[in-house]
């Protein structure tokens, strides 16, 4: 840790401003301790006013704009990373409502914990309009919440999601930055996972994380992700991230996964006509996870490869 800690809140924008506007509403009527420096606003892809909402964003946060033309919201986060040294980063989405002790909270913790810590905090969800509870069953975390308990505990595994997470710059600069080939907008198959990638080359290297209970945040759920035709999209994207990280390409994990699929087939044909929605669309959520799930495993994909998928919530 830098002998003067210094913090950095960094958060990627795309086409969201009046998402953005709240959440830097919420930031700007919390705490910010002294050693909170600046905040880094990334938009990607194309101009579409972030920087009009970070140049009359209350002075206090100290908001910064920049413009990343890639739409790769890893390649975003990087360029972020260019403008860092040893400062601490608190990374949040444009669509999040910040309880008041967050950031504060993360900083407290950065300056207990000097070395060998990465810390996240539990989420909830803000819907835009709520979804039944047997569909709330199949959402994921991002879009139901997360959370490890009441409180603090060392992980051992990348399990905290991408808009409520912090670590120093140098320890995510350490092991490479950001694969631009992985998250939203990426030109690769993985459309989901660039920060449990980070999180798990920074547990290789020996750090621990921190989950931290009151570092709260909610994350805004827009009511076409609360759909089943998402939710199908997103299990199978699901399914695929696991594929490319097992790459089993033997025969009895073909015959397995192409057995379970023709179960789910069956069962999607044979409960189709049923009013029930949850009996109806569990086997074909079930059936795109495992047919993602074989695109992984027996597709190659390299980082200029290009496959489409869904991305999942920013």
């Amino acid at each position: 840790m830098p002998d003067t800690l210094k913090a950095v809140i960094v958060l990627v924008s795309h086409d969201r401003c009046h998402l953005l506007e709240r959440t830097l509403a919420f930031l700007a009527q919390g705490e910010l301790p002294t050693e909170y420096a600046r905040m880094l606003v990334v938009e990607n892809g194309r101009q579409f006013g972030a920087e009009r909402v970070v140049a009359v964003a209350d002075p206090r946060l100290h908001a910064e704009y920049l413009f990343e033309p890639s739409s790769s919201k890893s390649r975003a986060l990087n360029r972020a990373l260019e403008e860092l040294t040893d400062e601490f980063i608190v990374y949040l989405d444009d669509d999040v409502r910040v309880a008041p002790h967050t950031v504060r909270r993360y900083i407290d913790a950065a300056a207990e914990h000097a070395q060998g810590f990465y810390f996240g905090g539990p989420t909830g969800a803000d819907y835009e309009q709520e979804p039944p509870e047997w569909l709330r069953k199949h959402l994921p975390a991002s879009a139901t919440g997360f959370s490890l308990g009441e409180a603090p505990r060392q992980v051992d595994r990348p399990c905290f999601l991408g808009f409520n997470w912090a670590a120093f710059a140098n320890d995510i600069s350490r092991v490479g930055g950001f694969p631009e080939h992985i998250g939203p907008g990426a030109p690769g198959g993985q459309t989901i996972g660039e920060e449990s990638e980070v999180q798990r080359k920074l547990l290789a290297t020996g750090m621990q994380g921190l989950y931290l209970p009151d570092a709260m945040v909610w994350h805004h759920v827009p009511k076409d992700r609360c759909t089943t035709g998402w939710v199908k999209k997103r299990c199978h994207t699901s399914g695929l991230v696991i594929g490319l990280q097992e790459n089993d390409r033997s025969i009895a994990s073909l015959v397995k996964a192409v057995s379970r699929m023709a179960v789910f087939l069956c069962l999607s044909v044979l409960l189709s006509p049923c009013w029930k929605p949850q009996w109806r669309w569990w086997p074909r959520f079930k059936l795109a996870y495992y047919s993602g799930l074989l695109r992984g495993r027996y597709r190659h994909v390299t980082p200029s490869s290009s496959l489409s998928t869904s991305d999942g919530p920013r």
